[in-house]
């Protein structure tokens, strides 16, 4: 179709032109040569200006089909299962605080290799290496999902380096386990388009932008405009530097030399109310004791992202270094002695004993956890 009209356009510019042509040999017989030449001159700048505008079309259409997803394929992916803001990288010290994939298991199964996904590469990244565990809580369902781009194939890898991403739909709202599943593999499909000339950090953000639009979608055909929704985070590595990207208020935080740093920062009302906190205009009890402290002020699943965090300039990465991305019932549990006493093993292992650590703390309402790490041996 585009052959087609791009003809279409050629033939009616050498229309006119044949058209002008003889019209000004008709009226202006006696200063033809005059004309000729300004016809001439005319149609080789046409022709240059329609050139360089059809070079810019095809750069511009390669940056941005990262964005065309269809619809179809999101589909599929689900029956098999605003403002832009930013965070400089952060000086690297202590942090740890608290908030609500695709396996269901009941809250007392043990741990085993079979509770986890069985769609994960067996052969790995030889500079990133992949851990990963879930447990479904107390909840009645797992509405936590996570996924990783291939470590197994060179090309890939060369061409985006290694995504992982995480999901915790919102359990006060409808379809939060579908909205999770959407947003992973929306974000997934996307950053794998990515082509080798592409920027990471552009990339990242459309492929939340369109996880965002997927999930409000989803929430349209069931007629649930504002009930659906799921919060998102999303970590590269390429070229021994780290890239991330969240919306709400799923974690990611880096672990290096025994000290675990929160690098993204959660969009709920207390980060807003810490602020008013540090400003004077509230007290700090105040802050603690508000009723809406734990309320999300940007998630997916809105006409339009509210905010999105990211870090404008990548965080290199050093050996060692472990990245971690959890949902709100991991990190509420997590401490960094945890980190520190777990033993010194493959990052499977690690995932799946941080885990039970802090399963074993048997709360009463324990959410759903998810853990996904990269690990930088």
């Amino acid at each position: 179709m585009k052959n087609k009209g791009l003809l279409y356009a050629i033939a009616t510019l050498l229309l006119i032109i044949a058209v002008g042509e003889f019209f000004l040999r008709w009226v202006w017989t006696e200063r033809w040569p005059e004309i000729e030449r300004i016809v001439r001159w005319t149609m080789l700048g046409i022709g240059i200006l329609w050139i360089a505008a059809w070079i810019r079309s095809l750069r511009l259409s390669r940056s941005y089909r990262l964005a065309d997803v269809s619809h179809t394929t999101t589909k599929r992916a689900l029956n098999n299962a605003g403002t832009v803001s930013h965070t400089s990288t952060p000086a690297l010290s202590h942090h740890n605080t608290r908030r609500s994939p695709m396996r269901t298991t009941n809250a007392n199964e043990p741990l085993a290799t079979s509770s986890l996904p069985s769609t994960m590469p067996a052969v790995y990244s030889p500079s990133i290496i992949p851990g990963y565990a879930q447990h479904i809580g107390a909840r009645k369902e797992q509405q936590d999902a996570f996924g990783f781009s291939p470590f197994d194939d060179p090309h890939a890898i060369q061409r985006h380096g290694v995504l992982a991403v995480l999901a915790d739909g919102i359990g006060g709202l409808a379809m939060g386990r579908e909205a999770g599943q959407l947003a992973v593999e929306t974000m997934r499909l996307i950053y794998e388009a990515k082509m080798p000339e592409d920027d990471v950090m552009p990339a990242l953000i459309v492929g939340i932008q369109q996880a965002n639009l997927e999930v409000y979608q989803l929430a349209k055909q069931h007629d649930l405009q504002g009930s659906v929704g799921t919060t998102l985070a999303a970590a590269v590595i390429q070229d021994h530097q780290l890239y991330w990207v969240s919306a709400g208020d799923s974690r990611i935080y880096l672990y290096r030399h025994h000290v675990l740093t929160q690098l993204t920062t959660d969009h709920v009302y207390a980060t807003q109310l810490n602020q008013w906190v540090t400003s004077g205009h509230i007290t700090e009890e105040q802050a603690v004791s508000h009723p809406d402290r734990h309320r999300l002020t940007s998630y997916l699943g809105l006409p339009e992202v509210v905010d999105i965090d990211f870090n404008y300039t990548p965080l290199p990465i050093q050996q060692g270094d472990l990245v971690l991305l959890c949902s709100d019932g991991f990190y509420q549990g997590l401490t960094e002695n945890m980190l520190r006493a777990a033993p010194s093993l493959a990052p499977q292992c690690i995932a799946e004993w941080l885990i039970e650590q802090i399963l074993a703390e048997a709360k009463p309402h324990q959410d759903n956890a998810t853990v996904a790490i990269l690990a930088c041996p």
